[in-house]
């Protein structure tokens, strides 16, 4: 699954620019790395919460993987939508099984001023805290999510079931992330 920047994803498989439209529906493509013959199927998920929520439930099961892109040159504007749906994805009841390894992709990495992966995945994490503490104390919350991390300190990365990989791209150049994604199969 692939929560943002499809068009950048088909990039560095295709090598060039995918002209693309806002959908109401999953999109979906085949990547292949190297001497792949089968390859692996990347979901894009639509940006509307209702539909991503949607998508998300009818494609945790047989996820081998989650990539959740995020464009890191304008992350720090968007922090706690981009952390909201990111806290939403982890705490799936199925994807926080542990079976599945999330990828955080920090695009854009090529552009001027762009945050480190590192950085951005530590101010991903302190909204995510403060997320928890929001939705910890809401009783009504229920459905898919579970609880993430331990109730009596800060979340961390580690205190996750699934392994978090955080990595750099750009349009230009994966930084492994391809073919990350293909030794997963």
């Amino acid at each position: 699954m692939c929560a943002s920047d499809y068009p950048t994803t088909l990039q560095l498989q295709f090598g060039h620019v995918f002209e693309t439209h806002s959908s109401l529906k999953t999109n979906t493509a085949v990547i292949k790395t190297g001497t792949q013959e089968k390859g692996f199927v990347l979901y894009d998920i639509p940006g509307q919460y209702r539909l991503r929520s949607l998508a998300v439930d009818q494609l945790a099961a047989t996820a081998k993987a989650v990539v959740f892109v995020v464009d890191s040159h304008t992350c720090r504007a968007a922090i706690a939508d981009v952390s909201a749906w990111l806290y939403t994805v982890v705490a799936h009841n199925i994807i926080s099984s542990g079976r599945v390894p999330i990828v955080l992709a920090c695009n854009k990495q090529d552009m001027f001023g762009a945050p480190s992966p590192t950085a951005i995945a530590a101010s991903l994490l302190a909204e995510m805290n403060k997320i928890r503490t929001t939705r910890m104390s809401d009783t009504t919350l229920g459905g898919n999510e579970v609880f993430l991390g331990h109730s009596n300190k800060p979340l961390a990365w580690a205190d996750l079931p699934n392994t978090i990989v955080v990595m750099g791209c750009s349009i230009h150049d994966s930084d492994g992330l391809l073919e990350y994604i293909s030794s997963l199969e």
